[in-house]
C-alpha cells in the first residue's frame, strides 16, 4: 500500500469499503480499516482490493456506527510472528505495554485511544459479545 496512512480520503477513493486507518505508533499495526455491513465479514479473507487473503484486512464490526458508537469493535487475524494483530500478543509485556499505550483511529479526524488493560481470553469461555 503506497497511501500514506493518513490519507484516508485517498484510500476510500480507492475502496469505498475503506472507513478509517489504525495505527499503535512502534508496532506493525498500521493498517486500513474496512467495513461492510451487508456482508459483514468479507474482509476476514480479502484484502484492501477485494482479492482473497488468507491475512484479510482489518474491518470495524457491522453493528457499529464510527459516528455514533460509544465502543468500536475492529477484527483482524491474530497470525504468529507479530503479523496482522498479532502484535497485540506484545502487550502481555509490561515494558511494551507501557511504551505503547496510544492507539489512533484516523476517519475523517484522529481519534486517539489508551490501553488501560490487556486481557488474553478463550472464546469460548468468555463470549465478550454476549455481556
Amino acid at each position: 500500500m503506497t497511501e500514506k496512512k493518513s490519507d484516508v480520503n485517498g484510500l476510500v477513493k480507492k475502496n469505498k469499503d475503506c472507513i478509517g486507518y489504525v495505527e499503535i505508533p512502534g508496532t506493525t499495526i498500521s493498517y486500513p480499516v474496512m467495513q461492510t455491513k451487508d456482508n459483514p465479514d468479507f474482509y476476514l479473507n480479502h484484502d484492501f482490493n477485494r482479492n482473497y487473503s488468507f491475512y484479510g484486512t482489518p474491518y470495524l464490526s457491522a453493528y457499529c456506527d464510527v459516528n455514533k458508537s460509544d465502543n468500536l469493535i475492529i477484527y483482524g487475524h491474530n497470525i504468529n510472528g507479530g503479523k496482522m494483530f498479532g502484535a497485540l500478543e506484545r502487550y502481555k509485556d509490561k515494558e511494551f505495554f507501557n511504551k505503547h499505550r496510544k492507539i489512533y483511529f484516523i476517519t475523517d479526524k484522529k481519534r486517539e485511544y489508551e490501553v488501560f488493560a490487556v486481557m488474553s481470553v478463550n472464546v469460548y469461555e468468555f463470549q465478550y459479545w454476549n455481556l
